[in-house]
């Protein structure tokens, strides 16, 4: 099973990462594929997290021979690596100078990107903020139409068994009075959770 699939890495399993590629020789992919078991995550994953260690090493200034030596990327990898993470530090850069209030003329010039560049990446951050709080929109939606049927299935439930005991007359006034108060008690867990559904709503 993948247990640390999505789980956040520490230091200490990034170093045995780095010792493990140490190891790794011509029979790449299927010894890539052993150490993905071994962390119990996706190869995807493992993939991931070396171009994002072999960036950090180029950040604090490794030279690439150094850096394709510990992590076994190919040069063309490692420079795919650094001009996509350097893109998206400058990208991020850039949004974030923005919504502090300065200028763009002062953000091209520290950035060195153009006028268009920065509306294009303000307004494709904005869009995705946007599409995201939709997305949450629709996630609460759905938990309360699902708390809904819940409630509205207990009810129906509870109503029949009340009836069928009023019909029978086979039970006891204590058993009646259990039923009647298992009722209660189930609508109103039901209302706290509507209750909390709309507080995350509002």
């Amino acid at each position: 099973m993948l247990e640390n699939k999505g789980k956040r890495w520490d230091e200490k399993e990034e170093n045995i990462l780095l010792s493990e590629l140490e190891n790794v020789n011509i029979s790449y992919k299927l010894e890539m594929q052993k150490i993905a078991e071994n962390h119990k995550r996706t190869l995807t994953g493992i993939k991931c997290r070396i171009n994002l260690i072999a960036y950090n090493l180029y950040k604090k200034g490794l030279s690439k021979e150094q850096i394709l030596e510990k992590t076994k990327l190919t040069e063309i990898e490692l420079e795919e690596v650094i001009v996509k993470n350097d893109i998206s530090e400058m990208n991020s850069l850039a949004y974030n100078l923005y919504k502090d209030g300065v200028s763009v003329q002062q953000i091209t010039e520290r950035t060195k990107l153009t006028c268009q560049q920065i509306m294009s990446i303000v307004e494709g951050k904005q869009k995705k903020k946007i599409l995201n709080i939709e997305e949450q929109k629709i996630d609460i939606e759905d938990v309360k139409n699902i708390t809904m049927l819940a409630v509205n299935k207990a009810l129906k439930r509870n109503e029949e068994e009340i009836q069928l005991i009023r019909e029978t007359n086979m039970v006891t006034n204590s058993r009646f009075e259990e039923n009647i108060l298992e009722i209660k008690k189930e609508i109103k867990n039901m209302s706290i959770m509507i209750e909390k559904i709309l507080e995350k709503i509002s």
